[in-house]
């Protein structure tokens, strides 16, 4: 791992030659303390074996929010670039990335699970130092007025203990326009079976 930026590089699988058929990715945002392969990553990796999955594990303690929105931006630019279509997972801090990049790239499929778009007002902000929670409400705010929320899913657990939804995250959409999902889950959401549920509904909606 990076000391001075917090960023730990994940291994790359071997691009595709444009003759393949398979042309998805997926993009895969860790929460606070965890790490790219996490439970939604082995969703993703047994329910789409075929696909690329990237899935950084950043030190949330010490990386600027900017540095790593940066690193997820370069790899969706990437992979459009190519002509490949890139599907979006964040859970929980993740989820903060997720919105970010959904802002960035409205037409990307985008699924927030349990996201905590206030990181300043989680119970873990007290992990962080002052001037790094002033850049998240920083980065939050510019992204905020960007978003569309069209192409975009949030996952909820009904019982979550950690992350007052009701306050922090369902106000920042608007009802009309974001797919919500409301699930019996706490804030440790597996992937299965509800979620994976969830999941498959909004990307087969969206994702062509």
């Amino acid at each position: 791992m990076d000391e001075k930026t917090g960023l730990s590089p994940t291994p790359r699988p071997l691009p595709r030659t444009v003759d393949e058929e398979v042309y998805q990715m997926f993009i895969n945002i860790h929460g606070f303390g965890g790490q790219g392969e996490n439970t939604k990553y082995l969703w993703l990796h047994k329910t789409y074996p075929e696909e690329e999955i990237f899935c950084p594990t950043f030190d949330y303690t010490t990386a600027h929010p900017e540095e790593v929105l940066s690193r997820y931006e370069a790899e969706v630019r990437a992979q459009v670039k190519a002509g490949r279509s890139v599907r979006i997972v964040g859970t929980s801090w993740g989820g903060f990335f997720a919105y970010c990049l959904n802002a960035l790239f409205p037409n990307l499929p985008t699924v927030l699970v349990n996201p905590s778009l206030n990181p300043y007002l989680s119970r873990r902000y007290a992990e962080l130092n002052h001037d790094l929670l002033l850049e998240y409400v920083g980065v939050l705010g510019r992204h905020m007025l960007r978003h569309s929320d069209a192409s975009c899913a949030v996952i909820i657990g009904s019982r979550d203990e950690v992350i007052p939804h009701e306050v922090v995250t369902i106000p920042i959409f608007a009802p009309e326009s974001v797919h919500r999902f409301n699930v019996q889950h706490s804030f440790d959401m597996d992937a299965e079976p509800e979620l994976s549920r969830c999941m498959m509904e909004h990307f087969g909606r969206t994702f062509a």
